[in-house]
């Protein structure tokens, strides 16, 4: 970790944050024109107040492809920090408040249109309640046919755009998607920067679980017989870190094994990860609302156990939609779901060894096929 903090300490990313909304834009434009040969780069935009950890995969993407990068974000994710382990100087980065004016605006200047590529990181973004269509958007705008999306979210298709910009290869999603209307490549960015893989550890073991919680999205209402099942395997000797917002109920935080830190911010989660020895997903086979990361959605978990190298504890269910495998994850049946912190406190440093080695091979193909795609959609 020592080695860690000494290279962060030498990390300078240039960021640019005005005051007012009215100016902030037109700063920001002045700043990226200043930036030299726009045509040999990407510009990079993320208008939700989330989703700023997938921005350094993205950027080392394009990167790897020769371009230079100028990232614009919402200005309410700069206070999470989700560039703090970047260390790219062909990456530029820029904050702004967004607001719906503001959108169409940003786009339909001369400057943008000079920029070999645009790179839209969510193609629905929400501000103040209110829903923006990017394709929508850029397509009233001499850079629609440079412009390419990400969709986290399936059901958007033929519903906020028309399907055609499917068919016409201008979406990625963060694993591929394959359906008799479609065939969507996977562009996942797994890459957060400067990063220490975890390790096996002797004595303690210690999960990690990151996400809303809430019971949509993660199954902690079922974390207590899950600690129950584990104790009896193997006692006391775990730790379960909850990372995120939302609630966990009285009777979680009275528990010994758990410690619930809330929402944090990136450098934080890194560091938690980095400490851990599994990722819990989280996900509840039997419950409908989790289904949708079957079909339409991803879980964040999945990038991150990518990105760091840390061992995921998940169901077959979707062990499977995930294409992880037993050899690289601890996978318990979808009708034994409690099992899984118990078979990853029994694992031993050799199996843990070759789990990893395994993930982070997966990681190293799943990188090369984003890269790939990425690479043949902008050659097109």
């Amino acid at each position: 970790m020592d080695e860690v903090k000494k290279v962060l300490k030498k990390i300078q990313i240039r960021h640019l944050h005005a005051g007012q909304p009215n100016t902030e834009l037109e700063k920001v434009i002045s700043a990226l024109s200043k930036n030299k040969k726009l045509e040999k780069r990407i510009l990079l935009f993320e208008g939700n107040p989330y989703h700023g950890e997938t921005l350094c995969g993205y950027s080392k993407y394009f990167v790897e492809l020769g371009f230079g990068v100028d990232i614009v974000a919402n200005i309410k994710i700069k206070k999470e920090e989700p560039f703090c382990r970047l260390h790219e100087e062909k990456v530029n980065i820029y904050y702004m408040t967004m607001f719906g004016t503001a959108l169409r605006t940003f786009f339909m200047h001369t400057i943008i249109a000079r920029y070999a590529f645009i790179f839209i990181s969510s193609t629905i973004v929400c501000i103040n309640g209110e829903v923006y269509s990017m394709p929508n958007i850029i397509e009233m705008t001499n850079v629609k046919n440079k412009t390419f999306y990400v969709e986290h979210d399936l059901l958007n298709i033929g519903i906020q755009y028309p399907s055609s910009f499917v068919n016409r290869r201008r979406v990625f999603t963060l694993i591929e998607r394959i359906s008799e209307d479609y065939h969507i490549p996977m562009c996942n960015p797994h890459y957060f920067g400067l990063t220490t893989k975890p390790s096996h550890s002797q004595g303690i073991t210690k999960f990690v679980a990151i996400g809303f919680m809430h019971d949509g999205y993660k199954s902690h209402y079922n974390l207590l017989k899950e600690i129950k099942y584990c104790q009896k395997i193997a006692g006391n000797d775990f730790y379960v870190t909850l990372i995120g917002a939302g609630k966990i109920g009285d009777v979680l935080h009275k528990v010994d094994n758990v410690n619930f830190i809330g929402r944090v911010n990136f450098e934080t989660m890194f560091q938690y990860i980095e400490q851990s020895n599994f990722l819990l997903f989280m996900l509840d086979p039997l419950n409908s609302a989790h289904e949708r990361y079957l079909f339409n959605q991803v879980t964040g978990a999945l990038q991150l156990a990518l990105g760091f190298g840390v061992v995921p504890v998940l169901c077959q269910k979707y062990a499977k939609a995930f294409s992880l495998t037993s050899e690289m994850a601890v996978i318990c049946d979808d009708s034994a779901a409690e099992t899984g912190m118990s078979r990853a406190v029994l694992t031993t440093a050799e199996e843990y060894k070759l789990k990893q080695d395994a993930l982070l091979a997966h990681a190293r193909k799943t990188h090369s096929l984003s890269l790939s795609n990425i690479k043949r959609a902008l050659e097109a």
